[in-house]
């Protein structure tokens, strides 16, 4: 009784692809295939128009030979692609070809033994459609379907690959209502199909005039498609050598600014005044990775950057541009264009800061350098955030108090710990007591200008400083001692 209950989960659930010709024959031909070639109890019904039905009956690869139809206006000169024959070859496959109008009882017993087949099955039926040019229209669909058959045009046939276990042949055609159609069945067909179309009948009528007409014109065109592509080959060199000598005389601008090394020369053409050009070249695991060129003016302040991740491609740069006591920042990148504006107080600090984000306002006590208050606004604005720094002369923390805000008010309070490396070493809603003050784990070696630091897994990063505190290699080491990861950084001034 319980099972009873539950009967109809039970029950066999049927699973149908139903396609035309256009995907089964061509741009789904892959996945129909996969499908078959699984041996899954799918079932498939194609439906065959022999022409590329939605897009106006253009010839397709389920176009028989000497169709007329757009782009093959004099017949096609190809063979229909066999579907049925691909997947028979499988051997366990069922397949079928119906025509509803020619023998109803054959179609349904073909969709019968497909649906109870357990493995693939492959139903095709002939389905003319209005692009056929039927005469008397679509209400004589049927009568046409009958007439195909009738002619040997369309053949009817079932594979069951179930018989030839049981030792019989599994293939069971039939053609029409007798095996031999009758003589010319098949040309008289064709003229019934395209008697409203005369001058389209006229190009079927194969003689040996218009296979030399057609030959003079496939050697026309081929002959023209040589040419075009001659022509195009010349514009492509030409388009090439003007990128060539444009990015040349762009690079001999840059030349009177920049010394060319090895790894700069790609940004030469980019290049634009500067008093000082430094040249800032990174590789990581010592292979190459990235090469930057920075442009200074005569007050020493940065006015432009390149950087190029790629031998020929400029992966971002900025622009500054300076006013008095103002700045703004043109930034070019993967990304997209932006810009930022920066204005500065009489001690060269930066008081307010400008971005597609918001604008951030920055107070100071006294001459120090670093802010004590930073408060971010949105676009309409409205704050967004306040941080409050203090910073302890004695251990160099620096203690960062941030509330969020929304235009309702205070959303939440987050503490953040930062040594005097600049590392974070806590953040969270609340602050640790002096007890419970987390440490730094960095240790700064004077002798050798060094940082290291030890993280919690047991690893360690140096980090070696130049005389201008600027990082020239960075290594990453297990906790074995092993090395695991390194960068070199090597700056050189490149002025002209």
């Amino acid at each position: 009784m319980f099972w009873l209950t539950l009967e109809e989960y039970l029950a066999k659930k049927s699973v149908w692809i139903f396609g035309g010709d256009g995907w089964a024959y061509d741009i789904g031909f892959g996945g129909l295939d996969h499908v078959l070639a699984s041996g899954k109890d799918v079932n498939v019904m194609v439906f065959d128009t022999e022409v590329y039905s939605n897009t106006g009956g253009q010839a397709s690869k389920a176009s028989n030979i000497g169709a007329v139809a757009q782009f093959a206006a004099s017949g096609k000169t190809t063979k229909k692609k066999s579907l049925a024959e691909i997947a028979m070859s499988y051997g366990y496959v069922y397949v079928a070809q119906v025509a509803m109008g020619a023998n109803m009882a054959q179609t349904l017993k073909a969709i019968a033994e497909a649906e109870a087949y357990h493995g693939p099955s492959l139903v095709i039926g002939y389905a003319p459609c209005e692009m056929h040019s039927i005469k008397g229209g679509m209400v004589n669909c049927q009568v046409e379907m009958k007439k195909a058959v009738e002619c040997g045009y369309w053949n009817m046939f079932r594979f069951n690959p179930q018989l030839a276990d049981e030792g019989k042949n599994p293939l069971l055609r039939r053609t029409g209502n007798s095996l031999c159609p009758a003589k010319n069945a098949y040309l008289h067909f064709y003229c019934a199909i395209l008697q409203k179309h005369i001058s389209l009948w006229k190009n079927l009528c194969y003689t040996e005039e218009k296979d030399r007409h057609l030959r003079a014109d496939r050697e026309r065109r081929d002959f023209m498609k040589l040419h075009l592509v001659k022509r195009v080959g010349m514009l492509a060199v030409c388009a090439a050598a003007a990128t060539v000598c444009a990015f040349s005389v762009a690079s001999l601008n840059g030349l009177r600014y920049v010394r060319p090394t090895a790894e700069n020369w790609t940004l030469l053409a980019y290049v634009e005044p500067a008093a000082r050009v430094e040249q800032q070249v990174e590789r990581s695991d010592g292979e190459y990775f990235a090469t930057t060129l920075t442009g200074f003016d005569a007050q020493e302040r940065r006015v432009w950057s390149l950087t190029s991740m790629h031998p020929f491609i400029v992966g971002y740069g900025d622009r500054e541009v300076y006013n008095g006591s103002e700045m703004t920042r043109y930034i070019t990148g993967y990304g997209g264009y932006t810009t930022q504006h920066v204005q500065y107080d009489e001690l060269g600090r930066t008081i307010q800061f400008e971005s597609s984000y918001g604008t951030a306002f920055y107070t100071y006590r006294g001459e120090e350098s670093e802010p004590y208050q930073e408060k971010w606004y949105n676009t309409q604005g409205e704050q967004m955030s306040e941080s409050i720094f203090e910073h302890d002369s004695a251990t160099g923390y620096t203690i960062q108090t941030s509330n969020t805000y929304e235009p309702y008010g205070t959303v939440g309070t987050d503490y953040t710990v930062i040594d005097r490396y600049g590392y974070v070493l806590y953040t969270g809603e609340k602050l640790p007591d002096a007890a419970n003050m987390p440490q730094g784990d960095g240790v700064y070696d004077t002798n050798e200008n060094t940082l290291t630091r030890t993280i919690a897994d047991g690893s360690t990063v140096k980090i070696w400083y130049d005389d201008e505190q600027r990082m020239v290699r960075r290594e990453e080491r297990n906790e074995d001692g092993s090395l695991s990861y390194y960068t070199v950084v090597e700056y050189t001034d490149v002025t002209r």
